[in-house]
């Protein structure tokens, strides 16, 4: 299995890897909403790829690429996102699975962690890539999609991989309980 492509969170005008999730109402799933997406790479077995955005202290859905019928790339499941986001409409620039400029509030209570700046010592071929691996992490708080607190991890992170290199990280005990989620 191939590493995965993550989420993407557009903070301050940067993308960020999204490394972590918890808390209710959480990030948007299609298949909540009925559509049921197919694979789209090796690398994004989940069919879908979002790009999330906070403007204005408020967590949005921007953008998602989901990973539609071929045989039906407009059909049943186009339409329960079209009634979802409104009157979504096909262009030359975009294809089928592929929304823009969405605007969906994503009402999350809870928190977001955050990295950039992957480091690629690090890089391992399955699944997501934890916080540890990135430079630079933020840990977002929101209540209702409302950013409450943005913290700077990134000197834990800068810890954890020390203690990894000199083999004395005790695994995941060692950083907050949601992270690995």
């Amino acid at each position: 299995m191939a590493a995965q492509i993550p989420e993407t969170v557009i903070l301050d005008g940067r993308p960020y890897d999204l490394c972590g999730v918890k808390g209710e109402n959480l990030l948007f799933d299609p298949r909540d909403h009925g559509v049921t997406p197919i694979s789209l790479t090796s690398d994004c077995w989940r069919g879908y790829m979002s790009t999330y955005l906070v403007v204005n202290g408020m967590l949005y859905l921007d953008e998602i690429e989901i990973g539609l019928d071929p045989r039906d790339p407009t059909g049943r499941d186009h339409v329960l996102l079209s009634k979802l986001f409104g009157n979504l409409k096909l262009n030359g620039s975009s294809t089928p699975g592929h929304y823009e400029n969405l605007g969906y509030p994503i009402a999350l209570t809870g928190g977001l962690l955050l990295g950039r700046g992957f480091v690629n010592e690090t890089y391992v071929h399955l699944g997501f890539h934890p916080a540890f691996t990135f430079r630079h992490v933020v840990e977002l708080a929101l209540n209702e999609g409302h950013v409450v607190s943005e913290v700077d991890r990134s000197p834990e992170m800068e810890e954890v991989r020390k203690k990894m290199e000199r083999g004395a990280w005790d695994g995941a005990h060692s950083l907050p309980e949601w992270i690995g989620s």
